[in-house]
């Protein structure tokens, strides 16, 4: 499920401004990544790839694990499969958040959390991110560290409010 209206909305308007990373932030994401999970992120479009960026940027500054830094880059990387741009984006959260029946697309959009965990496990993910990819809409699943799960969920939180903050601030 998506987030609350409140998220939808930031995400909506961090989408419309959002600008594709530099190359310096590239760097420090090939730093971070292996090459297949880099391969997955870097096949995001530009608004997904900044919100990855950012909430991986969050994790690091805050002093999370590698591990976690990257399940906080690579949580939606499954969003590109349903190749919608804002507005069918925006319908299709709308769609989901009142329950009603989705097909095709939005169906894929919906469901990017269990395909991005499957993707992120064959391309030899951490299990933090697998996990946190496929849950990351969803209460904190048993077996994950309830303060580890509340980084990852503020980090996607604070990617929203600062879509444009660069690497080197």
């Amino acid at each position: 499920m998506p987030g609350s209206w409140l998220h939808l909305s930031s995400r909506f308007f961090g989408s419309l401004g959002a600008r594709d990373l530099d190359e310096s932030e590239l760097g420090l994401l090939s730093e971070m990544l292996s090459e297949p999970e880099l391969d997955l992120f870097i096949g995001q479009p530009a608004p997904d790839r900044r919100h990855g960026f950012q909430a991986a940027r969050f994790a690091l500054d805050a002093g999370a694990p590698h591990e976690v830094v990257r399940a906080a880059a690579l949580h939606d990387v499954a969003k590109r499969h349903a190749r919608l741009g804002i507005i069918g984006r925006v319908a299709a959260s709308v769609c989901i958040k009142l329950r009603l029946p989705v097909r095709g697309r939005f169906q894929t959009y919906r469901d990017h959390g269990p395909i991005g965990a499957a993707e992120l496990a064959a391309a030899g993910a951490p299990p933090i991110a697998v996990t946190y990819a496929r849950f990351h809409h969803e209460a904190r699943p048993s077996g994950v560290d309830a303060d580890i799960w509340a980084l990852l969920d503020a980090a996607d939180a604070a990617s929203e409010r600062s879509q444009s903050v660069r690497a080197d601030r």
